[in-house]
């Protein structure tokens, strides 16, 4: 199943980087780099060589750091945006959402 599997990861890479071409939104965006980049992980793992996982190890630790810091770019001058726009404290909009753990009471 190497064979097929390989096949399945470069189409994921190069599909995952033709959609991600075409974005506009900046988390969209990171999100189908995030398919390439996964990718490249399963093509070094059923390489099925010492080289390849190691890489792929690598590669799987280089996109989480990497991903990570991303979204926290793109999170927080967002919050900074709702807060300015809507003028109300942090705490009061979270009362809103309550579901699970006031539906009880």
């Amino acid at each position: 199943y190497a064979g097929i599997i390989s096949f399945l990861a470069v189409v994921g890479i190069i599909y995952g980087a033709l959609v991600a071409m075409i974005q506009s939104d900046i988390k969209k965006l990171v999100a189908y780099t995030s398919v390439s980049h996964l990718g490249f992980v399963v093509l070094g793992i059923f390489s099925m060589n010492e080289i390849g996982i190691q890489g792929a190890i690598i590669q799987m630790v280089n996109h989480g750091l990497s991903t990570g810091a991303l979204f926290l770019l793109m999170y927080f001058p967002q919050m900074q945006l709702v807060e300015r726009v809507s003028h109300k404290p942090r705490f009061t909009r979270c009362l809103r959402h309550r579901t699970f753990f006031h539906g009880a009471a």
